[in-house]
């Protein structure tokens, strides 16, 4: 984020120059930093920990394992979602492991679009796909509590909005 009064300045990266700041906090414009090759793939300190408990949630449709989500969810996780008429749906993400885990299995694919961490949050973007259901863009929302990482909210669009 950029201070009062400042300017992005961008440059073609082909030349080896990354985006720098201008500011003009003293009636002249001057150079506040320069970010040389930032990695936008650079991974999260616990990434492995964080999409370990995603894919439990993927893997309990799969499996029809209501324990992968007891495992991947807090206890008090709440579920936000849009479905394909555009209706909202909101409850407690627990009311609906016993319904995820009916057999038969739901076929689910689930792709990891993006994982961020800052420091006990983390964020997950997930494309997930269904043979029973269809395809979906799912946002998890996770946090560290007691030393492990937990799903505590989950919102997500179909695929068809």
């Amino acid at each position: 984020m950029s201070p009062p009064g400042a300017a992005i300045l961008k440059s073609n990266p082909a030349d080896g120059y990354g985006t720098g700041h201008m500011v003009g906090l003293t009636g002249k414009w001057e150079f506040w930093d320069k970010l040389w090759e930032v990695a936008m793939t650079t991974r999260t300190d616990d990434y492995d920990a964080i999409v370990r408990v995603v894919q439990l949630y993927i893997d309990g449709f799969n499996d029809n394992d209501v324990g992968k989500f007891r495992e991947a969810f807090d206890k008090d996780a709440w579920i936000f979602f849009i479905d394909a008429d555009g209706k909202l749906h909101k409850n407690l993400i627990s009311d609906g492991f016993e319904k995820w885990a009916t057999p038969p299995s739901w076929g689910v694919v689930g792709r990891f679009v993006s994982v961020t961490q800052v420091g006990d949050a983390a964020s997950v973007q997930l494309s997930f796909d269904s043979e029973k259901i269809g395809g979906w863009i799912d946002f998890h929302g996770l946090l560290m509590i007691n030393g492990v990482w937990k799903i505590t909210n989950k919102t997500a669009t179909h695929s068809s909005r």
